[in-house]
């Protein structure tokens, strides 16, 4: 669960830089349209220096892998109260 926390706290703080960067360029970036994988090109295409564009493309890769572990994470742990929950029930049974 604590793994889970931490990738979730790091995921905000990687979307905060991502809008932080739009923002402070003066770009209106409201919802989580910005966040989209089919859409992220235009997004970047809107910075007008190429260092700025590195970064945030660099964050979106790092969204990305934060995500996949996130989601890992979810289904240890749902797993992980699953077994619990048997381990539990048969504890009572005995």
């Amino acid at each position: 669960m604590r793994v889970y926390n931490s990738l979730t706290t790091d995921s905000s703080r990687i979307k905060n830089r991502i809008k932080a960067v739009y923002r402070g360029r003066g770009i209106s970036c409201s919802g989580d349209k910005i966040y989209n994988k089919d859409h992220r090109d235009e997004w970047i295409a809107c910075l007008d220096h190429e260092g700025l564009r590195y970064r945030v493309s660099t964050l979106f890769k790092e969204l990305d892998g934060i995500s996949t572990l996130r989601t890992s994470a979810e289904n240890m742990t749902s797993k992980r109260e699953d077994l619990l929950e048997i381990h539990e029930k048969h504890r009572h049974e005995a």
